[in-house]
């Protein structure tokens, strides 16, 4: 289990970032310990996704691991001398964290826009009647939940009314664009016409019900599948 939890590095990259930023003051509290089975949840997965911290799951561990900061500083509050290293130390540490992680983008008006590689994303979104049921590329999908029936496009085909993908940048879960593309050929030729198409980004349209290999509609008593996970993710700590 130990060999699971260090191998690969970036697996002690990821908790040395994660304490390191708040100056290691959780470890002075016991609260820390309500972290230790998220920690072990990430350091312990086989999957590469978890183990960078440019990602989301890093969130749940947050208030647990300021609270325990605050409550090491309430007991250094009598050492003066001690508490004002640890604390500028804490605060250095985690804004320089911030300013890496994204918080220039904050005051940079680009970042409120769409980029320029997924404006096409947005405008083909849009072109999805309320109510469809959809595979959509993971860049976008969260701007259809709100009004139709979306899943994440994936290796294996949903047989829905409308599929939204890019065929020149990798998307998650493909472990490729070449996969995406494939994709992209195998509806086409059952089934699907193109409805717009821009930049890479094609909107697809089921307009026949023709069989399509390897459709599978998730039930009750499906089995889980699990992504192919390109061999570049997990590699750095701050890339995806």
């Amino acid at each position: 289990m130990l060999q699971v939890a260090v191998t690969p590095f970036v697996k002690i990259a990821m908790v040395a970032w994660i304490l390191g930023t708040l100056a290691l003051l959780p470890l002075g509290s016991p609260t820390c310990l309500l972290a230790v089975p998220l920690l072990a949840e990430r350091v312990l997965s086989d999957n590469p996704n978890h183990w960078p911290v440019i990602n989301h799951y890093d969130a749940f561990l947050w208030p647990v691991l300021l609270t325990a900061a605050l409550e090491t500083l309430a007991r250094l509050h009598g050492r003066r001398a001690l508490l004002r290293r640890w604390a500028a130390g804490a605060l250095a540490l985690s804004s320089a964290a911030a300013v890496v992680l994204g918080l220039d983008l904050l005051v940079r008006p680009d970042s409120w826009r769409p980029s320029p590689d997924k404006r096409p994303l947005v405008t083909a979104a849009a072109l999805i009647p309320d109510g469809a049921r959809v595979e959509a590329d993971n860049t976008v999908a969260p701007r259809l939940t709100a009004r139709t029936d979306v899943v994440i496009a994936d290796g294996t085909p949903r047989g829905a009314d409308w599929v939204l993908l890019r065929t020149d940048d990798r998307t998650f879960p493909f472990a490729s664009v070449e996969e995406q593309r494939q994709r992209v050929a195998l509806l086409l030729a059952h089934g699907y016409t193109t409805a717009w198409h821009r930049d890479g980004t094609v909107l697809l349209h089921r307009t026949r019900p023709v069989p399509i290999p390897g459709l599978r509609v998730p039930g009750p008593d499906s089995t889980p599948v699990r992504e192919a996970v390109p061999e570049d993710v997990g590699t750095n700590l701050l890339l995806r």
